[in-house]
């Protein structure tokens, strides 16, 4: 069995990057969505504990795992929100209730 690619943290935005412009022909549009998915990950990083407490998350001191209903909520704000939204993300609080709406989905 062959083990997954690796990749170090300074190469892997510019990996994922060519990714999606091998994936949307207009650049902008591949830029935007990568770039919204990058700020998901890193509202998860700065915020897993929130999502830990209120049991929607499992995490490590080397990776961590996130419900359904995270990726929900998530998905609600980061492709939804203006630019200026996204910079002033909402506390992790109102990610979480916007979470719990998705238990019984």
């Amino acid at each position: 069995m062959q083990s997954s690619l690796t990749l170090k943290r300074e190469t892997s935005t510019d990996a994922a990057r060519k990714y999606f412009r091998s994936r949307y022909h207009d650049v902008a549009e591949a830029d935007w969505k990568l770039d919204r998915q990058l700020r998901a990950y890193h509202y998860v990083e700065k915020h897993i504990a929130s999502f830990e407490e209120a049991s929607l998350a499992i995490s490590s001191s080397k990776q961590a795992t996130i419900g359904r209903q995270v990726n929900l909520a998530l998905f609600r704000f980061f492709s939804h929100a203006t630019d200026e939204q996204v910079v002033n993300e909402p506390p992790p609080e109102i990610m979480v209730a916007a979470a719990k709406e998705h238990e019984n989905d």
